[in-house]
Formats: structure tokens, C-alpha cells, sequence
């Protein structure tokens, strides 16, 4: 079953192009979806899809390419308008159709599939230089005839890229008349039943500038040459033209020639007709049909031979297809004395009889050639073909996700680059890279959140009917190689990374690279590198595949604006809470009063975002809401690894007792400050205790300073970073508490490991803590004096702590690895592509 596509056809005009109604058909009875664009005003095109139920776009661009300026406009909003209408498949014909196409869709995605209609341009050797570029744009290139396909495969296009499809007719439609039809016909054309008659149908359009500097294409100039003379010589016979001028210009053109060979007196043996709905009674009427064109494919010559109507036709491109042995002739283009020659051996054959049988061979041949439903199948099937192949090619491709972060780089002595926090070095990245699969080890890094804008560093088908094998195959592959199959991604991290900083650390991995932003530091440096910086990230977004925002952030929000300015779709990630971090005073009163500010502009970024993934099951969905219908998840970013979980709950110990807590040292968001302060107070209660402090960072020396200052220096042991995972194991498995009385939070990484070890905690009553802690554990954010009773309680509280370690150990088992990762896995491969079809 071939999932429902949406194919968008887009076509010059809605005057023409009647010959792609028998493709709509056949792509609706599948269950795909038509649109079309056609360029005003209404037209016989336009007309019929209407009837049939197809909507009808109209285009924005006229697809005149005479002025680059308005062309250059018209291109921009045709592609705003394809843009809209998000194809699986975008379908032309014709050239100046194709071109506009390929220029005003770069980069979206969709295959295309162009179908030749005719290999008129492809005579202008300035046309062949740029085509044979252009061509590349192509998904698949349709050539309706072998003569066209030779073009496109000296271009270097394959076979399978260059699949030959004749244009058809409806043979049910287009039939041999009957005796009473063509009685009928002549007489409303006022032509004795005996007289003979040629017919040619074809719209007039006007000498192109490249190709056959001053005629006309169909070469109404030749058959009216030949017939001046072959009717002075026969004053019996008649012609009918059939057709009236493409446009303004082909119609001065078609005046010029009615003028020039005086057709409208009454002994000329012309009847020249405008552009009729219903060709066949002419047909019907006639004992030849004549195509002499200077450029074709087939033309109007298949409609003759679905009439039974031998044809002669000039050599001229594919018109030597519809001409076998016995049903017709050809004669060299532009030769009106060889047009005449054939039009007297069709005279003579009339007289004798003779041209009834050649109209018999014509039809057997449109029956094997140009069997419009056969036709219509087989195209298609390149287009059901084209959309499998990219989206297998999409599936097999790894995604590229480009994600916009606060986190900091540094140059590694080889001139790679590692990360300066310990959260954001090469494990935190397995998860885009592999999901699903379990990723790989990691080594233990403090729970950190991205850096804040404050900071101050740095279906069943329709089967084709039977018949004669035909010419054509719907044989197809897409330009290019696909990738070969791999279940693995590539991660491109956008974030600040300073070139002269450099840091002995681990690599970033295989599969992932860094973009680099200018590096600043502070709210000045921010500032002084603004312009850079929104350039940087703008370029970066331009060439993203996928994208995904780490918010709160700078990166995140200026990301996000440029996102919503080239009309990019974009992911988040809510990872903390910026009107938190501003309320708890880290900018003083300014920073409080902005924070409503804050809050609003990140409920903004979320609500535009195509998918969203929090780190809280509730608190921060309830501030900052989804737009409805994009995918969510409330999932941690923590994933605890196999061995991370204690064996079982914890017996409490009497004092001495340890508190321990972790966290980066960049600023105060973690409250470390606050636990000083706690720990001074239960120590002058009379409580046997110490604190170790793990984290490092920009005010790590100022709480050490802070520390003696409460004369605390052998009650307090600060670690500095600690990148062993067994070390950190080890320090958590010998404490009696952890506490987190951070300032602001996500969901905080630190206190779910220590939750892991079956260690009971206590933490300030902000972000995702309270969704991870029972209340009699949580405290006011900045209250020091709370958190000390808070941890005087439980530590001396045999039962309540015990429960506790039970609890805390229940819940950290809800991180296991293998139950997340599987959902993150899920909400991933919903992520939107950036660019929208």
C-alpha cells in the first residue's frame, strides 16, 4: 500500500496542457491528493480540473523570466506559495513551469518529476549549457519520447533517472468516426463528401528568440506554403486548421500568417479556426491530418491516429514515432515541397481508396503506443516511486540535529574541542546520536543546566490495463545515490566555544560537531558581541536539518526569533525556568523585575515551537504550554545507567553525619551558599555534622572564602569537579544526606543519582524538585534557616529517614535508562524537519 501523497502539478498555463488530466485521474483513483497551480486567467485547464474536484491554486508568478527582477519576485512568492501547500511530490510540464519549479523549491525536500512535453528549448545550445545543470534538480526526469530521453542522458542523467513515457490519448475518447459522423462533420464545415481534406490542429505561437529565429514552431508557415501550391493544383481539396494564437503574441503571429497567405478569400481552401473544445469532428471530417512542425514530440499526430486519421509528418524531434510503414509519411522539416509531394500521394491513395487502410495501421499503432490509461498508470507509478524512494532515502539517511545550547566549548591541544562543563561533554550527546540503543557508558558530570542569559561567563493500485508491451518503463531511481541504511545521527552543537581556552578534556565523539559562536562573557560581553552573534546563529539555523532548542537561553531565544523570520520549524527543550532564576535575585531588583518579561517571552518560544520536550512532568508544562497538536513529553534528561541503582534501601547511622551536595559553581543557582549557612546553624545547634561540596566554577574561591568566614574551613570539604563516576558512587554511598536548596531547576540530575544510592534529601520547593521529593523534605528557596530544621529533622529521625532511602530509591528506578530512553527515542523521530514542505 502506498501511503496518500499530496502532488502538487504546476504547469505555465490554464490554456494548455489538457494532457495531464488523464495523470490527475489516475493519481486520485489511488488515493493521492492533486493540487494544481496554474498562472490566471481561467482557462480549458483549469476549467476541467475544477469540474473534477481539484483544487485549483492560482500562481503568484506568471513565469516570465524577461525581467530578473520581477522574475526574481515572482520566484520568491511562487515558493512561499509551494511552501504552503507542503507536497510529497512536486509534478511539471512544460520548460518555463520546470524551471520556476526547481528555482523556487531548492531545498525542500520533495522529489520532483518533470515530464518533457516537448525538446523545443533543448535546441538552443545556451539552453543545453544551463539544463545540463539544472537537470541535476530533478528527482526524475520523464522524457516522453526516446529523442528527448537522448538529451537528458548526454547530460549525464541514467536510465532509471530518464524514464521514456509518450504523452497519450484517451482511445475511447479519440476513435475512428463513423460514416454518419463524418458526414456530419463536413457537412457543418460546408465540404462536399468527396472532396479530399487535410487537417492540422495546433495552437499558433509565436517565432521563439533562440530557436528558429523568426517561425513559428508548429510550422503553420510550411503547410500553408505547400498548400498554395498543391491547391492551385488540386482546387477540389480543403484544409482545416484547427487552433487559434498562444497568447497575444502567437495571435499577431496567427494574423500575420492569414494575411501573408490570404486564407480568409473564399478560393484559398483554408477554413481556419480558433481554439475549439472538441477537435474530433474535424477529424472525423478529414482524410490526413498534418503535423509539420520545426519542433515536436508527438504531438497532435497521436490524436490522428487514435481518429484512424493517417498522418504526415515532418521529421522533426519525436514526430517520426507516430509513423510506421503503411500509416503514413514523414517528410524533412521545413520543407514545404516535400510537405506537398506527400500531401499529392495522400490525394491519390483517397481517390483509390487506399487511405482507409493506412488509417486502420495508425490506430493499431496509437493502441500500442499511446494507450492514454496505460499511459497515465505508468506515470504514476514514477511518482509513487519517487516519493518511496525519498522517503526510504530519509529513513536511511541519519538526521543532522542541530542543537542550540548555552553550553561552552574549549580548544583541545589536538584542535578539537571539549566542553567545559563536565554535563555537556561527549555522554550527554549518545541519545541524539544512538537513540534508542542504550548509548554507552558515562562519566559522572554535576548537574548543571544550561547556562541562563545572566550568567557572568564564560494503496491497492489501479492495475494498468493489458495491450502490446509499449516503449515506455516506469522504472525509476532518484539523482544520486541513497545513503546506505544506518541507525545512527549526527548532532551538530551550536554554543559559544572559545578558541584561545584550552582544556585537556574529553573529545567531543564521533558524530558530533561544533559549530562555534562567538564567545563572550557576561551580560557586556553579551552586549558588545550581539551583531556577530545573531549572524552566527542565523547562519547556523539557515543550514540546519533539524532543529532543537535547549531554552532558557541567549542561543535558544535568539534561535528561535530567526526561526519564525526564515519560517523555520523548530524543537525545544525546557530545561529550567528563567523567571525563576530572575526571581531569586541573582540580578538583584532588576533582575526581579523583569522576570515577568522573561516568563512571557519564554512562553512565546515554546508555544511556537513544533515539538516540545520538558524536563518536569508538570511544573514547567503548566508555565510554559505546548501549542496544541505538536508533540510533547515530560521526560528527564536524566538516564541512569546500569549500576547506577543501589542494591536496596539504606539502615540509618547515628551521627556524625555527612551532607553532601553537587552542582557548578558559575554562579549561585544552586543555593551552595544557602547550605553554608544551613550547616552554621545546626552545628551551633549542637549537630554533629560536615558538608562535602562537589562543583567548580566562577564563585567556587568565594564560598571557600565564604566558609572560613563562618569559620566552617573543617566542617566543609569542597571537592572541585569530580569526573569519576566510582568516586562520586562512593561519596554518596558514605553520606547521610544530600541537599539541593538551588536558587532555580529544571530536573535536577544531581539529586536523582543521589536518589539512586537510596539517600534521602532535601531541596528548596522549586522547579522539578518537588515532583521528585515528598514535601516534608522540600523548603523555601533562600531560607537557610528552614533548610537546617529541615535536615535536623531527618537525619535524627530514624523512621523518617529510612522511609526516605525506600522512597527516594522507588522513584530514582523510574530513570532507569531502558524505560526513557524508549520514549525519547518516540518523541525524537517526531522532532519536525526545519525546513517546511
Amino acid at each position: 500500500m502506498i501511503r496518500p501523497l499530496r502532488v502538487v502539478l504546476v504547469l505555465k498555463t490554464a490554456q494548455g496542457g489538457l494532457f495531464t488530466l488523464s495523470h490527475v485521474d489516475e493519481l486520485r483513483a489511488r488515493g493521492h491528493e492533486v493540487v494544481a497551480v496554474l498562472p490566471p486567467p481561467e482557462g480549458p485547464l483549469s476549467r476541467a480540473l475544477a469540474a473534477r474536484g481539484v483544487a485549483v491554486v492560482d500562481s503568484p508568478f506568471d513565469f516570465s523570466f524577461r525581467s530578473p527582477r520581477r522574475a526574481a519576485a515572482g520566484l520568491l512568492r511562487l515558493r512561499r506559495t509551494l511552501r504552503e501547500l507542503a507536497p510529497d511530490v512536486l509534478h511539471y510540464h512544460l520548460y518555463a513551469s520546470a524551471l520556476a519549479t526547481r528555482l523556487a523549491s531548492l531545498r525542500f525536500g520533495a522529489p520532483r518529476v518533470h515530464m518533457v512535453a516537448g525538446p523545443l528549448y533543448l535546441e538552443s545550445a545556451l539552453i543545453r549549457m544551463f539544463e545540463r545543470r539544472l537537470a541535476r534538480l530533478d528527482t526524475v526526469t520523464i522524457a516522453a519520447s526516446e529523442f528527448t530521453a537522448r538529451y537528458y542522458r548526454a547530460f549525464g542523467r541514467t536510465r532509471e533517472q530518464t524514464p521514456v513515457i509518450f504523452y497519450g490519448a484517451d482511445l475511447g475518447y479519440f476513435r475512428p468516426a463513423s460514416g454518419e459522423e463524418r458526414a456530419r462533420a463536413r457537412e457543418s464545415l460546408g465540404i462536399a463528401p468527396d472532396t479530399f481534406v487535410a487537417v492540422m490542429v495546433a495552437l499558433v505561437y509565436a517565432p521563439k528568440r533562440l530557436v528558429h529565429r523568426g517561425r513559428g514552431i508548429k510550422g503553420h508557415d510550411v503547410v500553408l506554403d505547400a498548400w498554395r501550391g498543391f491547391h492551385a493544383e488540386y482546387p477540389d481539396s480543403h484544409l482545416i486548421l484547427v487552433g487559434g494564437g498562444f497568447g497575444p503574441a502567437g495571435e499577431r503571429h496567427r494574423l500575420e500568417l492569414m494575411d501573408r497567405f490570404r486564407t480568409a478569400n473564399p478560393g484559398s481552401g483554408v477554413t481556419w479556426l480558433d481554439t475549439v473544445d472538441d477537435v474530433r469532428p474535424y477529424y472525423a471530417a478529414a482524410d490526413v491530418s498534418v503535423s509539420p512542425s520545426l519542433s515536436e514530440n508527438h504531438g497532435a499526430a497521436r490524436e490522428a491516429c487514435a481518429m484512424g486519421v493517417p498522418s504526415i509528418v515532418s521529421d522533426a524531434g519525436a514526430l517520426p514515432d507516430t509513423v510506421v510503414p503503411g500509416s503514413g509519411w514523414v517528410v524533412r522539416r521545413g520543407n514545404a515541397a516535400e510537405l506537398a509531394a506527400a500531401l499529392r500521394l495522400a490525394r491519390a491513395e483517397h481517390l483509390r481508396g487506399e487511405l482507409v487502410e493506412r488509417g486502420a495501421r495508425a490506430r493499431r499503432l496509437a493502441v500500442e503506443l499511446f494507450d492514454d490509461a496505460r499511459i497515465a498508470a505508468a506515470v504514476a507509478d514514477v511518482i509513487e516511486s519517487s516519493a518511496e524512494h525519498a522517503t526510504a532515502a530519509a529513513e536511511a539517511r541519519p538526521r543532522v540535529f542541530s542543537i542550540f545550547t548555552e553550553a561552552r566549548f574549549a580548544r583541545r591541544p589536538d584542535g578539537g574541542w571539549t566542553a567545559l562543563d563536565p554535563a555537556t561533554r561527549a555522554q550527554s550527546w549518545d541519545r541524539y546520536l544512538h537513540p534508542g540503543s542504550g548509548g554507552r557508558d558515562v562519566s559522572y558530570g554535576p548537574s548543571v543546566p544550561d547556562r541562563r542569559p545572566d550568567e557572568k561567563r564564560v494503496r491497492p493500485r489501479a492495475a494498468a490495463s493489458g495491450g502490446q508491451p509499449t516503449r515506455w518503463t516506469a522504472t525509476v531511481a532518484a539523482s544520486g545515490p541513497a545513503n546506505p541504511p544506518s541507525s545512527t545521527n549526527q548532532v551538530r552543537v551550536v554554543g559559544r566555544g572559545d578558541p584561545r581556552a584550552l582544556a585537556d578534556t574529553v573529545a567531543l565523539p564521533g558524530g558530533v560537531t561544533l559549530v562555534p559562536l562567538p564567545y563572550y562573557v557576561g551580560v557586556g560581553g553579551l552586549m558588545r558581541r550581539l551583531v556577530p552573534l545573531v549572524v552566527a546563529v542565523a547562519r547556523a539555523v539557515a543550514t540546519a536539518d533539524t532543529i532543537i532548542l535547549r531554552v532558557p537561553g541567549v542561543m535558544g531565544s535568539i534561535a528561535a526569533a530567526v526561526c519564525r523570520v526564515l519560517r523555520r520549524e523548530y524543537a525545544v527543550e525546557v530545561i529550567g525556568d528563567p523567571a525563576d532564576v530572575l526571581r531569586a535575585g541573582v540580578l538583584g531588583s532588576v533582575g526581579r523585575r523583569l522576570a515577568p518579561l522573561a516568563e512571557a517571552q519564554m512562553r512565546w518560544l515554546v508555544r511556537h515551537a513544533g515539538a516540545s520536550l520538558y524536563v518536569t512532568n508538570r511544573t514547567l508544562q503548566r508555565r510554559y504550554p505546548r501549542r496544541p497538536g505538536t508533540p510533547s513529553i515530560g521526560l528527564s534528561n536524566v538516564l541512569l545507567r546500569p549500576g547506577t541503582l543501589a542494591a536496596q534501601s539504606r539502615a540509618w547511622r547515628p551521627a556524625p553525619f555527612r551532607v553532601v551536595t553537587i552542582g557548578s559553581q558559575e554562579n549561585h543557582y544552586k543555593g551552595h551558599d544557602v547550605l553554608l549557612r544551613a550547616v552554621r546553624e545546626l552545628v551551633d545547634s549542637g549537630l554533629d555534622l560536615s558538608a562535602t561540596i562537589i562543583g567548580g566554577g566562577r564563585v567556587h574561591g568565594e564560598l571557600i572564602e565564604l566558609a572560613h568566614a563562618m569559620g566552617l574551613a573543617e566542617r566543609v570539604r569542597f571537592t572541585g569537579v569530580v569526573d569519576d563516576r566510582a568516586a562520586i558512587r562512593r561519596l554518596l554511598d558514605s553520606a547521610s544526606l544530600f541537599a539541593l536548596p538551588s536558587r532555580t531547576e529544571g530536573m535536577p540530575r544531581a539529586l536523582i543519582e543521589a536518589m539512586a544510592r537510596a539517600l534521602p534529601a532535601v531541596g528548596s520547593r522549586i522547579g522539578g524538585i518537588p515532583e521528585l521529593l515528598s514535601p516534608s523534605c522540600l523548603v523555601p528557596v533562600d531560607d537557610h534557616r528552614a533548610l537546617a530544621a529541615a535536615m535536623a529533622r531527618l537525619l535524627t529521625d530514624q523512621q523518617a529517614w529510612e522511609e526516605q532511602s525506600r522512597d527516594n530509591l522507588k522513584l530514582a528506578q523510574t530513570f532507569e535508562q531502558s524505560l526513557l530512553e524508549g520514549k525519547f527515542s518516540a518523541w525524537l523521530a517526531q522532532v519536525p524537519a526545519a525546513r517546511r514542505r
